[in-house]
């Protein structure tokens, strides 16, 4: 039994660790997104900047 529960805590252990880099890998994940969302708006308002110039 002993090997048992050593098992079961050892996957345990490996289980919250891959949920932790789960939520860490998603927290960038949703940083990267608001960057390049950013991005895209500032390019956006720019293309329209330079349309309203032409005219």
């Amino acid at each position: 039994m002993e090997a048992a529960a050593f098992w079961k805590r050892v996957k345990h252990a490996a289980e919250t660790d891959r949920k932790e880099r789960e939520r860490v890998v998603t927290a960038w994940i949703a940083q990267l997104k608001k960057g390049l969302t950013a991005i895209a708006m500032a390019k956006s308002s720019q293309q329209f900047g330079r349309e309203e110039e032409t005219k």
